[in-house]
């Protein structure tokens, strides 16, 4: 019994969670159905992806808004290399464009010492320019064969391991063992927990905090070319509340905003709850509003309950 506690009070989103997918096939029929299970699993693993970035920077203590605009401007560079220049050139472009910007936003957080919020406004601001720039404020067309196919590719041919959800599950395994089982991940750790005693312990602080922007960004260009394989096309929309998305995925599922606390298994329950909501509005044809307001209320759930939970840690310890 003092297992299954501890277990409610650590994975708070794990009841939730049960809830949803309950509540989603008992009150929506076509929810079970072979097809739109795997459509989900799909989904989610792109957008997963993204969420292992996103989850490192946060357990560094830092914060990442540009993340969304990033992605929509890799769409973009993505489809733009991949129709003038081959499958190869549009592969890379979207990864080396959003790791550039993930590494000005983490010089100018580490080396200027700038407020990563602040800074990540400012970035996303430009970002979001650039793609009106130079997608001259229109979609732009994907067309290479090669990169159109991705996202669709299946391993041995099982539509259960398609390229997004093989890709997820190699992200998720490597987000775990470097948070768990490398010097690297204690170090991520301690700077997000304490970097004060992390800086006289001999960590590089600075360093630990610029290598997570640098996997939010190169993770955020892997999902670039997966979703810009899906809708065939880049555009800057794409990137549009995609930065709140991802946090608020994190968050729920019990990544601390401030830093210190969190699991590649907490982003992956909270990715869970946020698609299968976004699923079930989808197939109930509710409005993105909707969607937004029962995503908010769940976060705020979460949010009561890991206060709560650290009330009675405290009360406990005296």
């Amino acid at each position: 019994m003092g297992m299954v506690k501890r277990l409610l009070k650590e994975y708070n989103i794990v009841i939730i969670l049960v809830v949803l997918a309950v509540a989603a096939f008992l009150s929506v029929p076509v929810f079970s159905n072979k097809t739109n299970l795997l459509n989900l699993l799909t989904d989610l693993s792109m957008y997963g992806i993204l969420a292992v970035g996103v989850t490192f920077v946060l357990i560094s203590g830092e914060v990442d808004l540009s993340i969304g605009m990033s992605v929509a401007l890799s769409t973009i560079t993505c489809a733009l290399f991949a129709s003038k220049l081959g499958g190869a050139a549009g592969l890379i472009a979207p990864i080396v464009t959003s790791a550039a910007v993930s590494l000005i936003l983490g010089i100018l957080t580490t080396k200027f010492r700038m407020n990563s919020l602040i800074a990540s406004i400012a970035i996303m601001t430009s970002v979001q320019g650039l793609c009106y720039i130079i997608g001259g404020g229109r979609t732009v067309a994907l067309t290479n064969e090669f990169v159109r196919s991705l996202y669709t590719f299946k391993l041995f041919g099982a539509r259960l391991l398609s390229l997004p959800t093989v890709v997820f599950i190699i992200v998720i395994v490597a987000g775990g063992i470097v948070l768990y089982r490398t010097r690297l991940g204690r170090e991520i750790y301690v700077t997000g927990g304490n970097a004060e005693a992390g800086y006289m312990t001999g960590i590089n602080i600075s360093r630990t905090k610029l290598i997570c922007f640098l996997i939010c960004g190169f993770l955020g260009g892997i999902m670039a070319i997966l979703m810009t394989s899906f809708v065939y096309c880049g555009a800057v929309n794409y990137g549009e509340g995609l930065n709140l998305t991802m946090i608020s995925a994190c968050v729920l599922g019990g990544v601390k905003f401030t830093g210190g606390k969190g699991s590649v298994i907490h982003t992956l329950l909270g990715i869970c709850a946020m698609r299968i909501i976004i699923n079930v509005s989808s197939l109930l044809s509710l409005s993105a509003w909707a969607q937004s307001t029962i995503t908010g209320v769940l976060l705020i759930l979460v949010l009561i309950l890991d206060r709560y939970n650290r009330v009675q840690r405290e009360e406990d310890a005296v």
